[in-house]
């Protein structure tokens, strides 16, 4: 991965080196590392056989993980990815991710949707995305109020974010905390309406102006 498209962990993930950023590390982990210490590199990627193309593996512990594809329904061409734990205590968490430059996608709303489903022992899985503006997180989400646990069925999941004009980058993928395994298949990364409501703690950062002035009759 370049330099470039440096990648944080779902707290902040870039793609060649995961960074961690306070409150939005992960789920289940205890301590959280203050955004002071943003830059500072705690995990390097690793290139697994059988990963998919053009993604990585990344995270605080990713050589605590592996990372496969299955073909679910070879005829359409469609696979199924999967992240599982190596060892019974991971110390950390690992994530299928990649990055993309945000130009295309500027000043719009994007939704990260997947088909996920986690295995046995789970600590917990989820989607996540990120917007970043040079070296500034922008807009995250990454399911920490809604992660999967343990033995969870296949459902679709969303991930949505504004993506502010400025922006420089988006990251996104799937990543799983602690042990177990999490599957995911039907990736779509897509533009949506303002009628589709946006998600992440952070979301009431990022505030959009309206297209028209509003409440001009002063109404509480």
């Amino acid at each position: 991965m370049s330099t470039t498209q440096a990648s944080r962990t779902p707290g902040v993930l870039r793609s060649g080196a995961a960074v961690i950023l306070g409150t939005v590390l992960t789920f289940g982990m205890s301590a959280a590392v203050p955004t002071s210490h943003m830059g500072k590199t705690y995990a390097q990627e690793v290139a697994p056989e059988g990963i998919p193309t053009g993604w990585h593996l990344a995270g605080t512990r990713p050589e605590s993980y592996r990372v496969g594809v299955e073909d679910v329904a070879p005829s359409v061409g469609r696979s199924s990815a999967f992240l599982q734990s190596k060892v019974p205590e991971t110390g950390g968490f690992g994530t299928l991710m990649q990055s993309i430059k945000a130009a295309q996608y500027a000043g719009e709303r994007m939704r990260l949707r997947a088909e996920l489903k986690s295995g046995d022992g789970s600590g917990g899985a989820g989607l996540w995305m990120r917007g970043d503006r040079g070296e500034k997180v922008v807009a995250f989400d990454n399911m920490q109020d809604r992660a999967l646990t343990a033995n969870r069925a296949g459902k679709t999941y969303d991930v949505v974010l504004y993506v502010p004009k400025d922006a420089t980058g988006i990251s996104f993928g799937v990543l799983l905390s602690g042990s177990g395994e999490v599957r995911m298949r039907g990736v779509q990364f897509e533009v949506v309406g303002l009628e589709t409501a946006t998600t992440g703690s952070n979301a009431s950062q990022v505030r959009e102006l309206p297209v028209t002035p509003v409440n001009l009759e002063l109404r509480r």
